[in-house]
């Protein structure tokens, strides 16, 4: 005891740091190798393994007030600048001709986010109450910056955010419904180069029933806004097509695929004739639950690059002045 004492003594002399003190008291003259300072092996494996513990602990306790009083900032605990979230954006939502645009800037970290579909009256508001660094929108243009406060950004992103989530080729889409999607050859067909739809098969094998998957689309997007069965009910499907729009040859596509339900957005009644020749039973989820949907999901992408960033969703889209804070219900 007396010549650990001397050797605590001799440390503060010599200007060590009260964590290197702290570690050498609780090795009790043991080496991080199991060896005494004399060199020989120790026999008390219990005391060692205790040590060690200890040690371990003392580490990460010296590591972490080094970090607070260096003002180390760590990677997954960085707020990122408004110019470096427009960057993360565009490497999500992988726009070909279509970056995300900074419509106000912002020179301070973003911290809190708010993602809405368009603006609204109470827009201003909610930005104040939800205490946000910037907004992302996705249809901007009635959007007045005039008395827009200073310090909160603008970002605004449409055909990108719209090709990304919009059921074109979503696998979070295809996950919820648990299909596995395909290659070209699954797809429904493009539009300057960019997916309309393509056709996911059942991951479980054998195949899924309306019911089923009926159920999968409510739960996942909180209903379906209209439905088109055929005249006879279908067999379970092992083929499910998903897609942005709805016309008479993206119908007839996914149906030479063999798909035997085809999910989208709005049912359109030009496509109702080609759809029930081709007995497929199709399911709209609506317009609006899908963006909103779509929202949720760009949130996640965000916050799995930035996981200190806050992102709050406007209910509805932006419909009405509420919050669901980090894309839950």
């Amino acid at each position: 005891m007396g010549e650990r004492g001397g050797r605590e003594r001799q440390q503060e002399r010599e200007g060590q740091s009260s964590e290197e003190a702290e570690h050498d008291e609780t090795d009790n003259g043991t080496e991080e190798d199991g060896t005494a300072e004399d060199g020989t092996a120790s026999n008390d494996t219990a005391w060692n393994g205790k040590a060690e513990q200890v040690r371990s602990t003392v580490t990460r306790r010296s590591v972490l007030r080094r970090i607070v009083s260096r003002r180390i900032v760590l990677g997954p605990f960085v707020h990122p600048d408004l110019t470096t979230l427009a960057a993360s954006l565009d490497a999500i939502l992988a726009p070909a001709d279509d970056p995300v645009l900074v419509l106000r800037e912002r020179a301070a970290p973003v911290a809190r986010l708010g993602l809405a579909l368009e603006p609204w009256p109470g827009l201003r508001a909610w930005v104040d109450a939800a205490a946000l660094d910037a907004v992302l929108l996705h249809r901007h243009w009635a959007l007045s910056l005039d008395r827009w406060p200073a310090a909160v950004g603008v970002l605004a992103s449409h055909d990108a955010f719209d090709r990304r989530y919009g059921f074109g080729r979503t696998p979070e889409l295809a996950d919820a419904l648990s299909l596995t999607l395909g290659d070209a050859r699954d797809s429904l067909g493009d539009r300057d180069g960019h997916p309309l739809g393509s056709v996911g098969t059942v991951r479980a094998g054998g195949g899924v029933d309306v019911d089923t998957l009926r159920a999968a689309l409510v739960r996942t997007f909180g209903g379906v806004e209209a439905e088109l069965a055929p005249s006879r009910a279908i067999a379970p499907t092992a083929r499910v097509a998903m897609a942005r729009a709805m016309t008479p040859a993206l119908v007839e596509r996914a149906a030479a695929l063999g798909a035997g339900a085809y999910v989208t957005g709005q049912l359109r009644a030009p496509a109702r004739e080609a759809a029930l020749r081709a007995e497929l039973h199709v399911f709209a989820v609506g317009h609006r639950r899908a963006e909103e949907w779509a929202l949720a999901r760009l949130a996640e992408a965000v916050r799995g690059v930035w996981p200190a960033l806050r992102t709050m969703i406007a209910e509805n889209g932006g419909a009405e002045n509420g919050t669901t804070e980090d894309g839950t219900a």
